[in-house]
């Protein structure tokens, strides 16, 4: 958890007392709660990192915001459009004064300065790649609770990225290209987007592959600009060009600006920005 590197004392909640205990063990955190309620009414208690399965997204932020909490949500926003239109209702009329960030790192990755220098025009194509092994458990093999498979788990990182990168999607059409066994849950997915200013992509992710693979390529008329995740370099033809010292995968960038946004207030407008990105994986 990027959050323990930032020395923020940290408490935990979980429906059993064993599991909040285990995670303060882990974790090094000061309490652990088996009541929601006692855990919000804290006073030492100032904000809630939510990561709890989609569909209780709703539930969690209503209850965090009654409460009068800084709240950071696991992504993605909601199960549904019509929940997330819900939560973005919620937290803009809320006021208080608390801050509201949905906890999306691709925002975060120092690549993305180097993507928005590109020239964009309609010359411009991109592919953006995530495959992995991960077999999904539980809750995510669930559509009712998931409210989809691995291109709003996964792909919603890289649609978020895209529009950061290239600016807002004009039109987007998705493939199903295979589910897991007896479920409705796709694992493999392919999100086409035409962004506004004729920039266009392809996002490919998929669960269960026999393959490890999360790459992006841009290709321009001034030449292929291809990153690994994770690395430090990335390459624009045969040149490379040096991404960042540390933390390439933006956690800690992430956090270190939640806490900002705590101590500032700043407003909760992260929750409507969203459903746009959301749009476009259902």
């Amino acid at each position: 958890m990027a959050l323990t590197r930032l020395n923020q004392p940290l408490s935990f909640y979980s429906r059993t007392l064993a599991t909040a205990r285990e995670y303060q063990r882990r974790y090094g955190g000061d309490r652990a709660f088996d009541d929601l309620g006692d855990a919000l009414t804290h006073p030492g208690i100032e904000s809630c990192v939510i990561c709890v399965p989609h569909h209780l997204h709703e539930e969690y932020v209503a209850a965090a915001v009654q409460a009068r909490k800084h709240i950071l949500l696991e992504k993605p926003l909601a199960h549904s459009l019509a929940s997330a239109a819900r939560i973005a209702d919620l937290v803009a009329t809320a006021g208080h004064g608390r801050a509201f960030m949905l906890a999306e790192q691709m925002h975060y990755l120092p690549v993305l300065s180097h993507l928005r220098r590109l020239p964009q025009s309609s010359a411009v194509r991109y592919v953006f790649t995530d495959r992995s092994p991960y077999q999904p458990t539980g809750w995510r093999t669930q559509l009712d609770c998931a409210g989809g498979g691995v291109m709003l788990d996964l792909g919603i990182h890289y649609v978020s990225l895209a529009v950061r990168a290239f600016g807002p999607i004009a039109s987007h059409e998705k493939t199903v290209l295979g589910r897991l066994p007896h479920t409705d849950i796709p694992c493999a997915e392919r999100l086409h987007l035409q962004h506004a200013n004729g920039v266009e992509g392809d996002i490919d992710v998929a669960w269960a592959s026999p393959e490890t693979l999360t790459r992006l390529v841009v290709e321009g008329a001034s030449g292929t600009f291809q990153y690994q995740l994770g690395e430090r370099i990335a390459w624009f033809g045969r040149m490379p060009r040096f991404v960042c010292l540390r933390s390439a995968n933006g956690r800690m960038q992430m956090m270190t600006d939640y806490i900002a946004k705590c101590r500032m207030a700043s407003p909760p407008r992260e929750a409507a920005d969203a459903l746009p990105v959301l749009a476009a994986v259902f």
